[in-house]
C-alpha cells in the first residue's frame, strides 16, 4: 500500500469517490468530501481540493474546511490557509484548532508577525487552546489520558498496547 501522498492513492481515492456516486448511487456527504479534501491536501493538491469545495452541492462544514487547512501545512499555501481558517472561525468562533493550525503554518513559512497576530487574536477573542488527550478502549471501557500523564491506573497496559500497535503498523508498512 502506498502513502497517501502517492499519486496512485489520489487516483484510487478519486475512483472510489466517483464510483460511489455513479455506480452505487450513494450521494456523498460532507465527511466523504472531507476525506477526499484531506487526501488531496496531503498530496499537495490544495488548489484542486479548494475547487472541489467550491463545486460541492452543499455548504462545507468544519470537517471539510479543517481538512483543507490541514492540507495547507504541506504546501504552505498561505492564501488558502487563511481562507479555510476564516471559514472555520465563522462556523465555530471558539475553535482553537483553526487558530493554532494557522499560527503553525505561518511559523513554518517564517511569517512571525502573523504568528503573533493570530496569538493576539486568540487572546482578544478569549479562545483557549484545548488540552489534547488520547483515549483507547480497554475491556469495553473507554480510558482517557493526557499526553505525558503517567498517573493513569492502567498506564503500563496502555504503553504495552501502544508499542504493539506501533510494531504492527511498521510490519504493515503504514509507517517506516
Amino acid at each position: 500500500m502506498g502513502f497517501i501522498g502517492d499519486a496512485g492513492m489520489v487516483k484510487e481515492s478519486l475512483y472510489w469517490f466517483d464510483s460511489m456516486k455513479n455506480s452505487y448511487k450513494v450521494a456523498p456527504r460532507c465527511e466523504h468530501y472531507a476525506c477526499l479534501i484531506d487526501i488531496l491536501g496531503r498530496s499537495g493538491q490544495v488548489e484542486t481540493a479548494y475547487k472541489m469545495i467550491q463545486e460541492m452541492p452543499f455548504e462545507a462544514d468544519l470537517g471539510v474546511w479543517g481538512a483543507l487547512l490541514a492540507g495547507c501545512r504541506f504546501s504552505l499555501n498561505i492564501e488558502l490557509a487563511e481562507l479555510a481558517a476564516r471559514e472555520i472561525m465563522r462556523l465555530d468562533p471558539k475553535n482553537s484548532g483553526a487558530y493554532v493550525m494557522l499560527s503553525n503554518i505561518y511559523a513554518a513559512a517564517g511569517l512571525w508577525r502573523k504568528v503573533s497576530r493570530v496569538r493576539r487574536l486568540m487572546k482578544e477573542n478569549e479562545v483557549k487552546k484545548q488540552t489534547a488527550f488520547s483515549w483507547m478502549e480497554i475491556d469495553n471501557t473507554v480510558q482517557y489520558f493526557v499526553g505525558g500523564d503517567v498517573s493513569h491506573i492502567a498506564i503500563d497496559e496502555i504503553h504495552t498496547v501502544i508499542v504493539q500497535l506501533y510494531s504492527q503498523m511498521k510490519v504493515m508498512e503504514y509507517i517506516t
